[in-house]
This record gives structure tokens, C-alpha cells and sequence, in this order.
């Protein structure tokens, strides 16, 4: 009985050292799920800026838009994927 139990909780052991790297491809998977759904001049803002580290002068003058253009884009589409990514977290539940 001892080493069964002993084996069970080895198990569990490795199956909670995976979680969080499962949790987090998936976590991954969502968001660039949830990018591909936005409007097509959105995404480029949020991964400049992001990923990017730019400002949105930057990134306004990278696309060839004014400031608030590129700022009013990024707050849009930051908007939509906080709504899109907690509706699938309530769908998961």
C-alpha cells in the first residue's frame, strides 16, 4: 500500500509541475486566437506596442497614422480582447 500511495503522489507531483507550462500555451493559444479576430489595422498596434515597446508616436509614424489614431487602435482592440478572452474563460468553467 505504501508504494502505491508513494506513487500516486509522485504523480501528482509531476502532473502540477506541467500545469503551469500547459496553462500557459493555452493561455498563448487564446490570445493570438483573440488577435486574429481583430479588426486587420489593430493587431500590428498591440503587438508594436506590446511586444515592440513603442510609443504610439512611433507606432503612428511606423504606419503612417497620426498619434491618437494609433493610441485610439490600441485602446479599441485592448477593449475588444479583455471581452473576447473573458468570455472564453467563462466558456471553460
Amino acid at each position: 500500500r505504501r508504494e502505491v500511495r508513494e506513487g500516486n503522489a509522485a504523480g501528482a507531483a509531476e502532473a502540477t509541475q506541467f500545469e503551469p507550462a500547459v496553462e500557459r500555451a493555452e493561455r498563448n493559444a487564446a490570445i493570438e486566437a483573440a488577435l486574429g479576430e481583430l479588426p486587420a489595422d489593430q493587431p500590428e498596434v498591440v503587438v508594436m506596442r506590446l511586444w515592440g515597446g513603442l510609443t504610439f508616436g512611433q507606432i503612428g509614424e511606423a504606419l503612417g497614422v497620426p498619434l491618437a489614431t494609433a493610441a485610439s487602435r490600441y485602446r479599441y482592440a485592448l477593449q475588444r480582447l479583455e471581452a473576447d478572452l473573458s468570455e472564453e474563460e467563462v466558456g471553460r468553467e
